[in-house]
């Protein structure tokens, strides 16, 4: 096996931003982006998982970015042929974030819990002629279900205003790649894979003692 190239390393510059996860949440549902590129694997996340995930983004901590590739371009025209949306035809692959991007759509259509002790109250009110108004609580939760682990909400059964703040807070980075092949798309999916070591169960349960004191 060899590393070496017959010619020197493309730069495969990506475009980076931060983006709304509710219209990121729309593009997929609406059929703008595909998860389902042949180098992808099921939906493996536990359900564990994915309440993690929640977790992080309600407390504010980055998750890791989502990696996709624009295909409406005119190097993936020219290898693979137009795109025809009226067919269907996404205009975006999930690179890197198939996991990340099922667990949003999840929250966001309601058909997945959290622990409702959470979500706090949050002031309200707003200024009128220089001075601030009085800042009233405004509750965030209004509808919980009783699990094993005490009671559980789902976004729907958050109020509107709480609803609001959530989605309005809500951001993740997004790495805009636009290669031109599926043989490209998959070459950067292994890339950001295979760096590095992954944590282990036991490095985990290490790192989950010392966070629990």
């Amino acid at each position: 096996m060899t590393r070496q190239t017959a010619a020197p390393l493309p730069n495969t510059r990506m475009s980076a931003s931060n983006r709304s996860i509710s219209d990121l949440v729309h593009q997929y549902q609406d059929g703008l982006i595909t998860v389902d590129a042949p180098y992808q694997r099921e939906s493996v996340w536990t359900e564990a998982q994915r309440v993690a995930l929640i977790k992080s983004l309600t407390m504010g901590i980055p998750i890791a970015a989502l990696v996709i590739n624009r295909r409406d371009t005119p190097g993936w025209e020219h290898a693979n042929g137009r795109l025809d949306h009226g067919n269907g035809e996404p205009m975006y692959a999930v690179i890197d974030g198939k996991q990340r991007l099922l667990t949003l759509a999840a929250w966001l259509s309601g058909d997945l819990a959290v622990p409702a002790s959470w979500f706090a109250e949050f002031e309200g009110g707003d200024t009128r002629h220089g001075e601030t108004t009085p800042r009233p609580r405004l509750r965030i939760v209004e509808a919980t279900e009783d699990t094993d682990d005490g009671p559980y909400v789902r976004i729907t059964g958050l109020t509107p205003a709480g609803r609001r703040r959530w989605t309005n807070l809500a951001t993740i980075a997004v790495a805009e790649a636009r290669v031109s092949t599926m043989a490209a798309e998959a070459e950067v999916f292994v890339l950001i894979n295979s760096a590095g070591t992954s944590q282990t169960d036991d490095d985990l349960a290490r790192a989950a003692k010392i966070a629990e004191g």
